[in-house]
């Protein structure tokens, strides 16, 4: 069977989400999201979930530290601006703009998805448009905060998804090391290439400790190191085919 080109590919998924997007917005509502429930919880209302998936947004934009860059925006006189990649409906973009007073650009591959949110979010500084989120017109710099939840891991190249999102980012290495969440990176050889400030906290091991080592063989425990080699080697090797 052959494979679908990447035009292909982003085409069918525009055409499905313009066909799909009223149902998913009917049953998951605004957000088109999980949610982030407590321990053992069995929501008993629809009202529960939405409110789950406000819990989300909450958590992820406390772990990216987002209020740290809201925050350094006011001191210089100006409005967050936030970047929605795979915005659906734009649930999340009028949730940050409401909640930062920001100006929110959301992209979808779909053109319907694009409209209705653009429909809801009358009144604020919200903006959605029908376009690749991997290749953009954006000037670099252009977004103090790029926001994808649930959609990053749908894109074929994710390469190419991280490099341009970094290019379009003002500040991501700013992001990056002042996250309420441990982030690491490696090269293609294995050799730590980031190392944020809430990994060194957790594993105790500073950046100019491990910057340039081998991560599995230097902190990874023997038992693990097998596996933890494995899923490494599957994320350098990704490809859309194996997807």
């Amino acid at each position: 069977m052959q494979a679908r080109t990447d035009a292909q590919l982003k085409r069918g998924i525009g055409e499905f989400y313009d066909e799909s997007s009223g149902i998913w917005e009917e049953v998951w509502g605004e957000h088109m999201q999980q949610g982030y429930y407590r321990e053992g919880e069995k929501p008993a209302s629809f009202a529960r979930h939405v409110e789950a998936q406000d819990d989300m947004i909450e958590k992820a934009l406390e772990l990216c530290g987002a209020d740290g860059v809201a925050a350094r925006c006011r001191r210089d006189g100006r409005r967050l601006r936030v970047l929605d990649v795979g915005c659906g409906v734009g649930g999340s973009s009028r949730y940050i703009a409401r909640k930062y007073g920001a100006d929110v650009v959301g992209l979808t591959l779909s053109p319907k998805q694009a409209a209705r949110g653009n429909e809801l979010s009358r009144g604020l500084n919200v903006t959605l448009k029908a376009e690749d989120a991997t290749s953009t017109a954006f000037a670099d710099g252009s977004f103090d905060l790029v926001w994808s939840l649930e959609s990053g891991e749908h894109m074929p190249d994710k390469a190419q998804f991280v490099s341009e999102l970094s290019r379009v980012a003002e500040d991501m290495k700013q992001v990056i090391d002042t996250a309420n969440a441990p982030i690491f990176g490696i090269d293609d050889c294995g050799l730590v290439n980031e190392w944020n400030r809430k990994a060194a906290q957790i594993t105790g091991f500073s950046k100019e400790e491990v910057m340039g080592q081998d991560l599995v063989r230097k902190f990874i425990t023997a038992e693990y190191q097998e596996s933890v080699s494995e899923v490494l080697k599957d994320c350098l090797l990704y490809t859309s085919d194996a997807a």
